[in-house]
């Protein structure tokens, strides 16, 4: 969930009670942290923001392509702290060429993980193919638009300290 400073930044504010006290949704998948994302909101609390009696250290990103269109991401993540924690590990896929039905980044995998202090895990978050895609609905369809996508991994959707590249064919 994504908090906002203010009930102005919320998605639903434009149309809250708009035609005789009815609330009117259309802000289709720009909700939550897409909103955010969309307008260039700062949050109070992003999404996956959690407070830890440790810090992590997001150190490295490495891709594989897999079998059946999918690939392995995995992401180096140190306890740098003195105790034990846990930390949800968040992967976006974000187009570097967006359009105006996809979302700037879109949660695709996460995982949550238990560290010692001190101590280094690598974590492994799989995607495939059909994670880059959007549905129109002009044409009722899933669409992939071939090119360049940014993953990117971090602890909430504010924080994303890692980046990397690829191709979709």
């Amino acid at each position: 969930m994504t908090y906002p400073k203010r009930w102005e930044d919320c998605s639903a504010y434009p149309t809250y009670k708009a035609m005789d006290s009815t609330t009117i949704y259309d802000e289709g998948i720009f909700v939550g942290y897409r909103h955010f994302d969309k307008y260039n909101i700062e949050p109070l609390f992003s999404f996956g923001y959690g407070l830890s009696y440790t810090d992590f250290n997001y150190q490295e990103i490495g891709i594989s392509e897999a079998k059946n269109d999918s690939f392995k991401v995995f992401v180096t993540i140190k306890n740098k702290g003195k105790v034990m924690g846990e930390e949800v590990v968040q992967l976006y896929v974000s187009p570097t060429k967006n359009n105006l039905l996809n979302a700037i980044k879109q949660l695709k995998a996460f995982a949550k993980i238990s560290l010692l202090p001190v101590k280094i895990k690598i974590v492994e978050l799989n995607i495939t193919k059909e994670d880059f895609k959007y549905y129109d609905e002009d044409k009722k369809s899933w669409q992939l638009d071939l090119g360049d996508y940014n993953i990117e991994v971090g602890g909430s959707s504010d924080k994303l300290p890692l980046k990397k590249m690829i191709k979709i064919k």
